[in-house]
Formats: C-alpha cells, sequence, structure tokens
C-alpha cells in the first residue's frame, strides 16, 4: 500500500508517522528500509485486502504516474470493499498486476469491477517466452543488417524490440510457458514490456499462439489521464547506465564474426537482465543474493558485468569473460561480492555492478572459439563508443587482448 490517511489526506510512506488504512481504518506503519519500495504496512496478522499483492517499484512508477486521487480507491459492492490499483475520473478500474494470480481470482475481480476494468501485467518476466511472428518490415531490416542470415526469431526480449514493434499494429504471437490462469479473462488485457509500446492481447491470452494489437505507452497515458513525462522521469533512473549501446554493439557486430559456427547457423543470442523495474527491486545492488539472477545461468559461455566505478561515477566498467569449465552462474558468482554495508554487489573496491549478460555456447563451441569471440566484441565495443576515457575494460581470467 503506497498511500495512507493521515490528517484527512492521503500521504505516501513517511519515516515516524502511523497513520490509517483507507480500506480497514486500522494502523499502519510507515515502512522505508533501503531494500523493499517504501510502504504502509498493517501490523502481524492483521488483514484486509485479500486481493493486494506485494508493491514494487514496477507499481510505483505507474501509480504516482496518476493524480493521488485516481490511486488505490476503495470500491465498495455486494457489501465488499477492495481497493482498485488506479481509478479514473471516467471510473474505470486499471488493475496492475505483477505476480501470479489465479483463474478464479482473475473472474472474482472482473465481476467485482464489472464491464470498465482494464488490467496491466507486468511482462519482463515474459519477455523471453513469447515470439512474434515476423512481417515483411522486420524481414527487410534483418535483411539489411545481415544478408547472409535470412531468418532469425524475434523475441520480445530483443533489444531492438521497440523498432520491430513500429512496423505494424498487429502482430501474431508464440508465448512459451504461456500464464494459463488468463485464458477466460473477459476485459481487456495489456502486457507492460517496459519499452515504449504494449501489448493489448485480442485472441490467444493464456494459450500458446493468438494475436496482441500494438500500442503506444504514451497514448495509454493519455486516453487515462496519467502523466507520461513523469513516469518516464521515475523509469529514468540516473544512478543506472543505458548499457543498451553496448549490448546494440554486440548485437550488431555478431554477424561480422568471420569464423564459422560449427553447431549454429547463426550467432547465439545476446540475454540481458537489466536489474531496474523489470524485477521487485530498483537496481541490481538493491537485490538480496538469494534473488540474484544470472542469464542463461546454468549455461557455459560468454557472460559481460557491466559497471560503475566507485570513486568516479562517470567511468563505465566492463568485465567481460566466458565460462568454460563451470557454469555462466557459478562463474560469476565466483567473481563478485556482496557489500553488506552498502547492499551493492561489487568486482573489488572499485568497480559496483549494474546490469549482467551473457551469450550462451554449447561446450564444444565454447572451447573452439570462446576467446576469440569475445575479444572479437571488445574490439568493436571499443572502437564505437565516442568517449573513449568513460568505458575501462576491466581485466578478466582470460587471456583477452
Amino acid at each position: 500500500m503506497l498511500l495512507a490517511h493521515f490528517q484527512n489526506r492521503s500521504i505516501p510512506p513517511t519515516k515516524n508517522i502511523i497513520a490509517k488504512c483507507p480500506l480497514c481504518s486500522s494502523k499502519v506503519n510507515a515502512k522505508c528500509g533501503e531494500i523493499n519500495i517504501h510502504h504502509w504496512a498493517h501490523n502481524k496478522n492483521e488483514g484486509c485486502d485479500s486481493w493486494s499483492e506485494p508493491e514494487t517499484y514496477w507499481h510505483k512508477s505507474w501509480k504516482e504516474s496518476f493524480p493521488i486521487h485516481n490511486r488505490e480507491v476503495v470500491i465498495e459492492k455486494f457489501g465488499k470493499k477492495h481497493f482498485a490499483d488506479l481509478y479514473t475520473k471516467e471510473k474505470i478500474v486499471i488493475e496492475l498486476q505483477n505476480s501470479s494470480i489465479s483463474s478464479e481470482t482473475i473472474r472474482e475481480r472482473e465481476k467485482f469491477y464489472g464491464e470498465k476494468l482494464l488490467w496491466v501485467i507486468n511482462g519482463g518476466k515474459y519477455r523471453e517466452h513469447i515470439r512474434i511472428h515476423q512481417n515483411e518490415e522486420i524481414n527487410r531490416i534483418l535483411l539489411k543488417r545481415n544478408p547472409k542470415n535470412l531468418y532469425s526469431e524475434i523475441f520480445l526480449s530483443n533489444d531492438n524490440i521497440d523498432e520491430f514493434l513500429n512496423t505494424s499494429d498487429e502482430f501474431r504471437f508464440s508465448w512459451r510457458y504461456p500464464i494459463r490462469s488468463w485464458l477466460k479473462s473477459k476485459r481487456p488485457v495489456f502486457l507492460d514490456i517496459n519499452e515504449n509500446f504494449m501489448l493489448w492481447f485480442t485472441t490467444g491470452i493464456g494459450t500458446d499462439y493468438g494475436t496482441f494489437k500494438v500500442y503506444p505507452k504514451n497514448l495509454f497515458f493519455k486516453k487515462y489521464k496519467g502523466d507520461y513525462f513523469k513516469y518516464q522521469k521515475l523509469n529514468n533512473q540516473k544512478r543506472l547506465f543505458n548499457y543498451k549501446e553496448f549490448v546494440k554493439i554486440i548485437y550488431d557486430t555478431s554477424w561480422g564474426f568471420d569464423r564459422e559456427l560449427k553447431t549454429y547457423n547463426y550467432p547465439p543470442y545476446l540475454s540481458l537482465k537489466v536489474y531496474n523495474n523489470l524485477t521487485k527491486k530498483t537496481c541490481l545492488h538493491k537485490v538480496r543474493w538469494k534473488e540474484l539472477l544470472i542469464p542463461n545461468g546454468n549455461s557455459k559461455g560468454l557472460f559481460f558485468l557491466f559497471c560503475i566505478n566507485l570513486k568516479n561515477p562517470d567511468i563505465i566498467g566492463l568485465y567481460a569473460d566466458y565460462a568454460e569449465n563451470m557454469s555462466i552462474r557459478k562463474n560469476v558468482l565466483e567473481r563478485i561480492e556482496k557489500d553488506n554495508v552498502n547492499s551493492f554487489y561489487h568486482i573489488d573496491n572499485n568497480w559496483r555492478i549494474d546490469y549482467i549478460a551473457s551469450i550462451p555456447l554449447n561446450k564444444f563451441d565454447t572451447e573452439y572459439f570462446a576467446n576469440s569471440l569475445l575479444n572479437f566484441y571488445l574490439k568493436n565495443i571499443r572502437e564505437r563508443i565516442i568517449d573513449n576515457n568513460k568505458l575501462e575494460i576491466i581485466k578478466t581470467t582470460h587471456n583477452i587482448g
């Protein structure tokens, strides 16, 4: 809960303040720690809204982009009360769903809120599982990028996904491990993939195949009277660099690698984990050790640790290496440490880690060319970064030239 009543007004979590829950009127305490999103909490064993879920930075960025009187509005029907995450002037309920939810709960909420209900799902964790079917314009983009490769699977996790989604108003999709509980949903479902577009599922939600319409996020905020500029500002964390530029360089230059891949028809896909609003925490230094996710962690191959210099935050560090004798996850965990005082992960006293990326390779290809492929990437990154004084290649355990 991000708002509570204090002296006849709604206020955000504030230290040393005891307020009242808008739903049940019981006392709530402000939780303003270093790990979780600041929120109001009931005392232990004290119930309130059974439909509530833990607040995340994703919830916060959505709610705080709407006027305060539209957030966490208490709706009373059929002798019951529930919080509507967002409730517009036109009496439209926007439910923000981050965690998994049962089919029964979906039916209950849709019956309670009625026809003027929209679902917005945090789709960050599903991006690697949803593939869009390519159209002619996407094929032209891919052909221009690499004439030798006429086929490439496009997943929502692709770093150029906004460019691809901009080619059409509607796409067919394939969903590996779909969330079946949404199969019988009767209200509009939007998937927020943490990009400039949202996906409005028109058919096939909860199934392996279907269609979705591409819905510009700025138009969604405009239609429902949210502040898109504020939303962008909340999601533009100054403490985090935009490492997508590095990832784009790696992706673009993959096609120029002149050694033959023995077991791949095209360069393996780069998987990037961005620890900002895609997860429960704001960034990597807010993630507990047990929640640390390593992309392609069980595979062998290349991995990249994007770092910030603790003494000079303007300098970006790139630790690049490859896992040959053990998994990527074990290699990464052997090289990083947790600073329990400042609650961040670091390589040494100079470098704090923000992002992690990796490229999976099978055992044969790892032995065959992992070192030369890594050198190839680093060479291209050095050549394409405009201000080389802001980039430092951190020493690795292998012979990287």
